[in-house]
């Protein structure tokens, strides 16, 4: 059921942010929100912006493939590593967090 609403609610502390909608005696033909006018314009900026998000997410997939680097530590290099660095903190565990761990 799509949404119709002619009037618009303001509260009178802010009655100032409220204006009249283009200038002058022109005649401006204004959208209802869900309404046809109204959606077409969304929906065509929406595919638009997914489609940019996708063509980015492929270049950073094409670039990940053709990069070279530095191969990953073995699992006890990178173990022996992390263990020094938690070593290097003066705090030791508490009963409670014996019983979480």
């Amino acid at each position: 059921m799509p949404l119709v609403a002619t009037k618009a609610l303001c509260p009178v502390e802010e009655y100032y942010v409220l204006s009249r909608y283009g200038e002058g005696g022109e005649s401006v033909a204004v959208d209802r929100l869900g309404g046809e006018g109204w959606q077409r314009p969304a929906k065509s900026k929406l595919k638009e912006r997914i489609r940019a998000i996708a063509h980015e997410l492929l270049r950073t997939a094409a670039a990940r493939a053709l990069a070279t680097g530095a191969a990953p530590l073995p699992a006890f290099e990178s173990h022996r590593k992390w263990a020094g660095f938690r070593g290097s903190f003066p705090l030791s565990r508490k009963p409670d967090d014996q019983q979480q761990a």
